[in-house]
């Protein structure tokens, strides 16, 4: 694993400084407009992931999805600047992304980024709160990645 990078990772979530209106680790990142009561009507909502453009700027973006262009929010998924777009899915490529960025195992990289109901065994739920993932993540730094 790169150590360094996701300590820069750790400090970023630690600030509380993120990139969206509320933190919600069920979503990469989405953008809600012409939607006034979908969560609490807050402008934009997003997960550890969708803050990699902000942690690490010219090095993560944001990559729009075609669900939901036309149906009042956006959906984002995060990649390289330089990354592979020939992968199918904004999923695959994030995954893809985050394995070769942080050098992490496909485990490792759902263990930190989803919620467990989706893919990764002791991991946090989907209403894990920014400082849940957090710690998450300190502990994961400390102990040197998932036992194998």
């Amino acid at each position: 694993m790169n150590k360094e990078r996701l300590l820069t990772l750790l400090a970023h979530m630690r600030e509380g400084k993120l990139s969206v209106d509320k933190f919600d680790f069920s979503t990469f990142r989405t953008e809600y407009t012409n939607i006034p009561t979908v969560i609490d009507s807050c402008g934009t909502a997003g997960c550890m992931a969708g803050e990699l453009p902000a942690a690490f700027p010219g090095i993560w973006k944001l990559h729009r999805t075609k669900l939901g262009s036309t149906s009042g929010y956006g959906s984002y998924y995060p990649v390289l600047v330089e990354g592979n777009f020939d992968i199918a899915g904004g999923n695959q490529a994030f995954k893809h992304d985050a394995k070769v960025f942080f050098e992490l195992s496909d485990d490792e990289v759902r263990y930190l980024f989803y919620p467990r109901e989706d893919y990764a065994e002791g991991g946090l739920p989907d209403e894990a709160t920014r400082e849940e993932v957090a710690d998450q993540l300190e502990y994961f730094i400390e102990a040197g990645g998932l036992s194998r």
